[in-house]
């Protein structure tokens, strides 16, 4: 992010967020340096399903509808909101989307490409491992959920 009213913006949203106020502020504002504004149109694509990811989002308004495609039509499988994060696994391995997510509104996203992560890795390792716990916990939390709704089928 270069501009410094986006940087600036980015470091107050994340001060009030349930995982980055947990960053001192000097963390905040290296990570909110590396991130770009991404502005995503209402049912405008932001990845599609057997895409190679490259980026993780941070939905820092609108909302984003993450869906598979198949005979019937679109198959959601989540809308998330303000806050919430996604693509992030794109983020630990280079493998092509499990699904397609688009913007439900006029939706801006706070993100965080694959190179801007691995250079957080290489110059502020620490910063890199706070957000690694947020990946796991988020990662974590799904798998269970998931575990839960295919139990509940039998």
């Amino acid at each position: 992010m270069e501009n410094p009213l986006e940087i600036k913006g980015t470091v107050e949203f994340f001060q009030h967020h349930v995982y980055f106020s947990r960053f001192a502020q000097e963390e905040r504002e290296y990570l909110a340096k590396l991130c770009n504004r991404k502005i995503v149109k209402k049912n405008e694509s932001v990845f599609n399903e057997n895409d190679i990811g490259k980026s993780g989002f941070v939905v820092r308004s609108g909302g984003v509808k993450i869906f598979k495609a198949g005979f019937l039509g679109e198959e959601t499988i989540v809308q998330l909101t303000q806050g919430e994060l996604f693509g992030e696994m794109a983020l630990l391995d280079a493998s092509p989307r499990s699904a397609s997510a688009k913007a439900m509104d006029e939706t801006v996203l706070i993100e965080l490409t694959s190179d801007a992560y691995e250079s957080l890795k290489r110059e502020k390792p620490e910063i890199a491992v706070k957000l690694m716990d947020i990946f796991l916990k988020l990662l974590t939390t799904r798998l269970r959920n998931t575990t839960l709704k295919l139990f509940a089928q039998f």
